[in-house]
């Protein structure tokens, strides 16, 4: 069937970069995430709904005819005028069923695009979800719908001060697994870093404490150079024998260890449970780096060649 009355629909080229978009709100635990759609656009927000911090992630493709994503018609209806942007909401679960029972083989001489039409239907919208493959003899659709609910506001995401610091991380893989380690030892993580390239993860609690040191990350708030990410673990464990205090130290990897010398650290606590999740939901074909607003917030932003990724966390006192 074929919706004349939508007033928008956009196409995606490549249902896999759809499906990307929502398995990062997925992955945050988004039962619902929201579309957001303008003439340059399209963005999927997701929200972490186990969060008392309002912790959204933002996903989003760029519009234009070089890109993934191309607009087929973007008319305002009535009932949401004086907008720029049109908002809906969807359960991400239903959403992801729908992408995975249009996922099928793509041979290489067939043709296949993913087109998305938004119409009204009473009180309701309706997201209708086509996927087309066609070759130079055939052509074959398959259809599926879901209700949304729109939505009248943007979330949008927090107004911060200027960033105090602002590095890349060459190779993410190694600060994912330091984090998923110290995950297991405490809901907060301690994250201080200058704009000398170098950062510290820590956390812990009396008995036990974790450090770890990464060198020469890349500064983006003075003259950059590409170079190779590098770390140490510092692990210190206390263990009381009968009222003796026994230390241990070791040392994995050793590199130089981070003194606060004239270089000023910036450092801030934040959730570790959200700092491992936008690990799991990027691979290693994004560029990640990060921003720290001293005492209030670390922005993660992470981009491939189609999609940019970006995530704030609250600082946590």
């Amino acid at each position: 069937m074929d919706y004349m009355d939508y007033f928008i629909g956009f196409q995606f080229n490549d249902l896999d970069v759809l499906k990307r978009m929502v398995n990062v709100a997925k992955g945050f635990g988004s039962q619902y995430c929201t579309f957001s759609v303008s003439r340059s656009k399209v963005e999927l927000i997701g929200l972490d709904i186990s969060s008392s911090s309002s912790v959204y992630v933002y996903v989003s493709c760029e519009v234009s005819a070089d890109t993934f994503v191309q607009l087929l018609k973007f008319n305002i209806p009535p009932s949401i005028q004086n907008t720029e942007t049109v908002c809906f909401k969807v359960n991400t679960h239903n959403l992801a069923h729908a992408i995975e029972c249009m996922c099928r083989k793509t041979y290489e001489h067939m043709r296949t695009n993913v087109c998305m039409k938004l119409r009204e239907s009473g009180e309701k919208w309706i997201l209708n979800l086509l996927r087309e493959e066609y070759t130079d003899k055939e052509f074959n659709k398959n259809e599926k719908e879901i209700f949304v609910l729109p939505e009248t506001f943007l979330k949008c995401e927090p107004t911060i001060g200027p960033f105090n610091v602002d590095i890349a991380l060459p190779d993410f893989y190694k600060v994912h697994c330091v984090g998923a380690s110290i995950k297991n030892f405490n809901e907060r993580i301690k994250i201080s870093a200058n704009n000398h390239g170098e950062l510290k993860l820590e956390a812990g609690h009396a008995m036990f404490n974790i450090v770890t040191c990464f060198n020469n990350c890349t500064n983006h708030m003075a003259v950059t150079s590409d170079i190779n990410m590098s770390a140490s673990t510092i692990i210190f464990c206390n263990i009381v024998i009968s009222n003796i205090v026994v230390f241990y130290l070791l040392i994995l990897d050793l590199v130089e260890i981070l003194e606060d010398d004239y270089l000023k650290f910036v450092t801030i606590n934040v959730d570790s449970t959200h700092f491992v999740k936008f690990f799991n939901v990027v691979t290693e074909e994004f560029d990640v780096n990060f921003k720290i607003v001293d005492n209030h917030a670390l922005l993660f932003e992470a981009d491939d060649n189609c999609l940019k990724v970006k995530l704030i966390l609250p600082a946590k006192l």
